[in-house]
Protein backbone atom coordinates (compact mmCIF):
# COMPACT_ATOMS: atom_id res chain seq x y z
CA UNK A 1 0.00 0.00 0.00
CA UNK A 2 2.90 2.39 0.60
CA UNK A 3 4.83 1.64 -2.58
CA UNK A 4 2.97 -0.83 -4.81
CA UNK A 5 4.84 -2.59 -7.61
CA UNK A 6 3.37 -2.76 -11.10
CA UNK A 7 3.78 -6.16 -12.82
CA UNK A 8 4.42 -4.21 -16.03
CA UNK A 9 7.49 -2.46 -14.61
CA UNK A 10 10.52 -3.54 -16.63
CA UNK A 11 13.05 -2.58 -13.95
CA UNK A 12 11.37 -4.48 -11.12
CA UNK A 13 14.27 -3.83 -8.75
CA UNK A 14 13.79 -0.07 -8.98
CA UNK A 15 11.30 1.24 -6.40
CA UNK A 16 9.83 4.72 -6.27
CA UNK A 17 8.75 5.67 -2.77
CA UNK A 18 8.16 8.46 -0.28
CA UNK A 19 9.90 9.61 2.86
CA UNK A 20 8.39 8.07 5.99
CA UNK A 21 8.94 7.81 9.73
CA UNK A 22 8.60 4.53 11.64
CA UNK A 23 8.42 3.81 15.36
CA UNK A 24 8.78 0.19 16.52
CA UNK A 25 8.85 -1.46 19.93
CA UNK A 26 9.05 -5.06 21.12
CA UNK A 27 6.40 -6.13 23.60
CA UNK A 28 6.07 -9.21 25.84
CA UNK A 29 4.77 -12.53 24.45
CA UNK A 30 6.65 -12.15 21.14
CA UNK A 31 4.58 -9.13 20.15
CA UNK A 32 6.00 -6.39 17.96
CA UNK A 33 4.18 -3.07 17.51
CA UNK A 34 5.03 -0.46 14.89
CA UNK A 35 3.62 2.84 13.64
CA UNK A 36 4.43 4.39 10.24
CA UNK A 37 3.73 7.90 8.97
CA UNK A 38 4.33 9.04 5.38
CA UNK A 39 3.45 12.74 4.82
CA UNK A 40 3.53 12.74 1.01
CA UNK A 41 1.75 15.88 -0.30
CA UNK A 42 -0.11 17.43 2.62
CA UNK A 43 -2.17 15.98 5.45
CA UNK A 44 -5.10 14.98 3.20
CA UNK A 45 -2.80 12.78 1.09
CA UNK A 46 -0.69 11.42 3.94
CA UNK A 47 -0.58 7.85 5.13
CA UNK A 48 -0.44 6.60 8.69
CA UNK A 49 -0.75 2.99 9.82
CA UNK A 50 -0.15 0.75 12.81
CA UNK A 51 0.71 -2.95 12.90
CA UNK A 52 0.79 -5.57 15.63
CA UNK A 53 2.71 -8.74 14.78
CA UNK A 54 3.72 -11.99 16.44
CA UNK A 55 4.95 -15.49 15.62
CA UNK A 56 2.84 -18.65 15.85
CA UNK A 57 4.82 -21.85 15.27
CA UNK A 58 6.38 -21.42 11.79
CA UNK A 59 4.20 -18.47 10.79
CA UNK A 60 4.45 -14.71 11.22
CA UNK A 61 0.97 -13.24 11.69
CA UNK A 62 -0.08 -9.61 11.97
CA UNK A 63 -3.07 -7.29 12.17
CA UNK A 64 -2.92 -3.74 10.89
CA UNK A 65 -5.04 -0.64 10.41
CA UNK A 66 -4.42 2.75 8.91
CA UNK A 67 -5.52 5.73 6.88
CA UNK A 68 -4.38 5.95 3.27
CA UNK A 69 -5.16 9.47 2.14
CA UNK A 70 -8.79 9.83 3.27
CA UNK A 71 -9.67 6.13 3.19
CA UNK A 72 -9.45 3.82 6.20
CA UNK A 73 -8.23 0.23 6.01
CA UNK A 74 -7.92 -2.75 8.33
CA UNK A 75 -6.72 -6.30 7.74
CA UNK A 76 -4.43 -9.15 8.57
CA UNK A 77 -1.57 -11.09 7.05
CA UNK A 78 0.42 -14.29 7.53
CA UNK A 79 3.62 -15.79 6.09
CA UNK A 80 5.53 -18.95 6.89
CA UNK A 81 6.72 -22.39 5.88
CA UNK A 82 4.74 -25.62 5.53
CA UNK A 83 6.31 -28.83 4.28
CA UNK A 84 9.12 -27.01 2.52
CA UNK A 85 6.79 -24.57 0.74
CA UNK A 86 6.36 -20.92 1.58
CA UNK A 87 2.79 -19.81 2.28
CA UNK A 88 1.53 -16.26 2.59
CA UNK A 89 -1.76 -14.43 2.53
CA UNK A 90 -3.37 -11.09 3.19
CA UNK A 91 -6.92 -9.85 3.74
CA UNK A 92 -7.83 -6.15 3.78
CA UNK A 93 -11.02 -4.11 3.85
CA UNK A 94 -11.12 -0.44 2.83
CA UNK A 95 -13.75 2.08 3.86
CA UNK A 96 -13.91 4.78 1.18
CA UNK A 97 -14.25 8.40 2.27
CA UNK A 98 -16.18 9.30 -0.88
CA UNK A 99 -19.79 8.14 -1.14
CA UNK A 100 -19.28 7.76 -4.90
CA UNK A 101 -16.76 4.95 -4.31
CA UNK A 102 -17.59 1.49 -2.98
CA UNK A 103 -15.85 -0.08 -0.01
CA UNK A 104 -13.35 -2.72 -1.10
CA UNK A 105 -12.42 -6.21 0.07
CA UNK A 106 -9.09 -7.59 -1.13
CA UNK A 107 -7.71 -11.07 -0.64
CA UNK A 108 -4.47 -12.65 -1.80
CA UNK A 109 -3.02 -16.09 -1.16
CA UNK A 110 0.25 -17.40 -2.54
CA UNK A 111 2.85 -20.10 -2.27
CA UNK A 112 6.38 -20.64 -3.53
CA UNK A 113 8.60 -23.71 -3.59
CA UNK A 114 12.18 -24.47 -4.60
CA UNK A 115 12.30 -27.98 -6.06
CA UNK A 116 16.09 -27.91 -6.06
CA UNK A 117 18.94 -25.44 -6.39
CA UNK A 118 17.95 -24.71 -10.00
CA UNK A 119 14.14 -24.58 -10.20
CA UNK A 120 11.91 -22.20 -8.27
CA UNK A 121 8.09 -22.03 -8.59
CA UNK A 122 5.57 -19.46 -7.36
CA UNK A 123 1.78 -19.10 -7.60
CA UNK A 124 -0.85 -16.70 -6.28
CA UNK A 125 -4.57 -15.93 -6.28
CA UNK A 126 -5.75 -12.31 -6.01
CA UNK A 127 -9.31 -11.10 -5.40
CA UNK A 128 -9.90 -7.37 -5.68
CA UNK A 129 -13.24 -5.69 -5.07
CA UNK A 130 -11.80 -2.18 -5.42
CA UNK A 131 -12.65 -1.08 -8.94
CA UNK A 132 -12.35 2.70 -9.43
CA UNK A 133 -15.61 4.48 -10.29
CA UNK A 134 -16.12 5.62 -13.86
CA UNK A 135 -13.64 3.11 -15.33
CA UNK A 136 -15.00 0.41 -17.65
CA UNK A 137 -13.03 -2.60 -18.96
CA UNK A 138 -12.20 -2.15 -22.64
CA UNK A 139 -12.66 1.64 -22.53
CA UNK A 140 -9.85 4.26 -22.36
CA UNK A 141 -9.55 5.39 -18.72
CA UNK A 142 -10.07 9.00 -17.71
CA UNK A 143 -6.72 10.32 -16.37
CA UNK A 144 -8.52 12.46 -13.78
CA UNK A 145 -10.08 9.31 -12.33
CA UNK A 146 -6.73 7.53 -12.14
CA UNK A 147 -5.12 10.32 -10.10
CA UNK A 148 -7.16 9.24 -7.10
CA UNK A 149 -5.45 5.82 -7.17
CA UNK A 150 -1.83 6.68 -7.94
CA UNK A 151 -0.54 4.91 -4.81
CA UNK A 152 -2.88 1.95 -4.95
CA UNK A 153 -2.98 -1.24 -6.99
CA UNK A 154 -6.40 -1.41 -8.63
CA UNK A 155 -7.87 -3.72 -11.24
CA UNK A 156 -10.81 -3.53 -13.61
CA UNK A 157 -11.87 -7.10 -12.84
CA UNK A 158 -11.84 -9.10 -9.60
CA UNK A 159 -10.38 -12.60 -9.97
CA UNK A 160 -6.75 -13.20 -10.94
CA UNK A 161 -4.37 -16.14 -10.94
CA UNK A 162 -0.63 -15.81 -11.37
CA UNK A 163 2.27 -18.21 -11.62
CA UNK A 164 5.95 -18.16 -12.36
CA UNK A 165 9.12 -20.21 -12.62
CA UNK A 166 12.83 -19.45 -12.50
CA UNK A 167 15.43 -21.91 -13.76
CA UNK A 168 19.19 -21.54 -13.34
CA UNK A 169 20.77 -23.01 -16.48
CA UNK A 170 24.29 -22.17 -15.32
CA UNK A 171 25.54 -19.98 -12.47
CA UNK A 172 25.80 -17.14 -15.01
CA UNK A 173 22.63 -17.73 -17.04
CA UNK A 174 19.05 -18.09 -15.86
CA UNK A 175 15.61 -17.89 -17.42
CA UNK A 176 12.30 -17.03 -15.82
CA UNK A 177 8.69 -16.67 -16.90
CA UNK A 178 5.59 -15.29 -15.20
CA UNK A 179 1.93 -15.13 -16.15
CA UNK A 180 -1.14 -13.31 -14.83
CA UNK A 181 -4.56 -14.67 -15.78
CA UNK A 182 -7.66 -12.48 -15.70
CA UNK A 183 -10.35 -15.07 -15.03
CA UNK A 184 -13.26 -12.71 -15.75
CA UNK A 185 -12.06 -10.94 -18.91
CA UNK A 186 -10.75 -13.35 -19.86
CA UNK A 187 -7.18 -12.28 -20.47
CA UNK A 188 -3.57 -13.38 -20.07
CA UNK A 189 -0.31 -11.51 -19.47
CA UNK A 190 2.94 -13.43 -20.13
CA UNK A 191 6.42 -12.23 -19.14
CA UNK A 192 9.50 -14.27 -20.21
CA UNK A 193 12.98 -13.04 -19.20
CA UNK A 194 16.49 -14.33 -19.89
CA UNK A 195 19.47 -12.93 -17.98
CA UNK A 196 23.20 -13.51 -18.45
CA UNK A 197 26.03 -12.18 -16.25
CA UNK A 198 28.67 -10.90 -18.65
CA UNK A 199 31.12 -9.92 -15.90
CA UNK A 200 31.13 -9.54 -12.13
CA UNK A 201 29.35 -6.19 -12.46
CA UNK A 202 27.56 -6.32 -15.84
CA UNK A 203 24.33 -8.11 -16.80
CA UNK A 204 22.51 -8.54 -20.08
CA UNK A 205 18.77 -9.27 -20.07
CA UNK A 206 16.17 -9.81 -22.78
CA UNK A 207 12.45 -10.08 -22.23
CA UNK A 208 8.96 -9.33 -23.45
CA UNK A 209 5.50 -8.52 -22.16
CA UNK A 210 2.79 -10.30 -24.15
CA UNK A 211 -0.96 -9.88 -23.81
CA UNK A 212 -4.04 -11.74 -25.02
CA UNK A 213 -7.42 -10.51 -23.84
CA UNK A 214 -11.12 -10.30 -24.62
CA UNK A 215 -12.62 -6.88 -25.52
CA UNK A 216 -13.52 -6.20 -21.86
CA UNK A 217 -10.48 -7.89 -20.35
CA UNK A 218 -7.96 -6.39 -17.96
CA UNK A 219 -5.23 -5.96 -20.59
CA UNK A 220 -7.32 -4.51 -23.42
CA UNK A 221 -5.44 -1.19 -23.65
CA UNK A 222 -1.90 -2.58 -23.22
CA UNK A 223 0.43 -3.26 -26.16
CA UNK A 224 3.05 -6.00 -26.44
CA UNK A 225 6.57 -4.97 -25.49
CA UNK A 226 10.01 -6.41 -26.29
CA UNK A 227 13.17 -5.13 -24.65
CA UNK A 228 16.93 -5.64 -24.32
CA UNK A 229 18.60 -4.34 -21.17
CA UNK A 230 22.28 -3.86 -20.33
CA UNK A 231 23.10 -3.07 -16.69
CA UNK A 232 26.41 -2.12 -15.11
CA UNK A 233 26.77 -2.06 -11.31
CA UNK A 234 29.36 0.23 -9.75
Amino acid sequence: MFNPISPLQVEADEREGVDAAQFSVRLPRKLHWSVVYAPQEGIDRSTEATRLATNVHNFDVAAFAGRFRQDWMAGGTFAGQWGGAGLRGELTYTWRASSAESNALRLTFGSDYALNSKLYLVGEYFYNQGQPPGITPGQPPNPSELLRFTNEIFTLNRHFLSGGARYTVTPLFHIEAYTVIDAQGPGVFFLPIATYSLTNNADLAAGSQLFATAPRGEFQQVRNLFYLQFTVHF
